[in-house]
């Protein structure tokens, strides 16, 4: 299935790229690939997705080594309905799309093809991503996440981190559904169950004072802000 929901263009390419790498790898039920970032009259700026998120050749493997899934949750994956395709039909529970897991279908599609490892990446630009004035997406920046972010206000950030936790147990329920998903990636399981617990805390400790905040801390919760903290 390849989404064209939106005003970008595919390079003629795509398609039979996309789908000869997908029948090389029949695990995969979830392919993204890299895109041309261009101006509203499809003008090349000089730099891809991959570029611009900064998504390296380690990534790559990672992701198709089976080791999507953390990357995916805590930073800025660039794969978005013009740069995927999906396999039909999966062996595990992709619904409801009513449930806000991700902002969009793809966010939503890939949470849940990464937390099951059965996504895979094509990095070669197969797409022109056009941008201008009315794109529903944003695109990531460094100012954009410390005002969405700002841990120097501490109503934003702790809206922000039960939103994320939120979403996080949004995926859980909807995995879990699926008897598939509790057995095939135990360690997916664990991660998502123990960040989860993670975030919740430091939620709380929001909220504990400044001068009592360090008798509530773990070395193992100083050793969990860095595995999860990244993104």
């Amino acid at each position: 299935i390849f989404f064209c929901d939106q005003d970008d263009v595919w390079l003629p390419e795509k398609i039979e790229k996309m789908t000869e790498e997908m029948l090389k790898h029949p695990q995969c039920d979830l392919l993204f690939c890299d895109s041309y970032c261009t101006d509203s009259q499809l003008t090349h700026s000089g730099e891809t997705m991959f570029s611009l998120y900064g998504i390296t050749p380690q990534d790559i493997q990672l992701i198709n080594n089976a080791k999507a899934f953390p990357l995916v949750v805590m930073r800025d994956i660039p794969f978005s309905g013009h740069d995927i395709a999906l396999r039909k039909p999966l062996s595990y529970n992709i619904f409801p799309f009513t449930s806000n897991l991700g902002a969009y279908h793809d966010q939503h599609l890939g949470y849940l093809a990464s937390y099951m490892e059965r996504m895979r990446c094509l990095p070669e630009p197969l797409t022109l991503y056009r941008r201008h004035e009315s794109n529903v997406s944003v695109l990531y920046s460094t100012a954009t996440a410390k005002k969405k972010y700002d841990p120097r206000n501490g109503c934003i950030h702790s809206g922000k981190i039960m939103e994320f936790v939120l979403k996080m147990k949004r995926m859980r329920e909807i995995l879990y559904s699926s008897p598939a998903s509790l057995s095939e990636i135990p360690e997916n399981k664990k991660y998502l169950d123990e960040m989860i617990a993670f975030f919740e805390k430091r939620n709380r400790l929001l909220y504990s004072g400044v001068f009592l905040r360090p008798f509530h801390i773990t070395i193992k919760d100083y050793m969990n802000y860095f595995r999860y903290c990244k993104g």
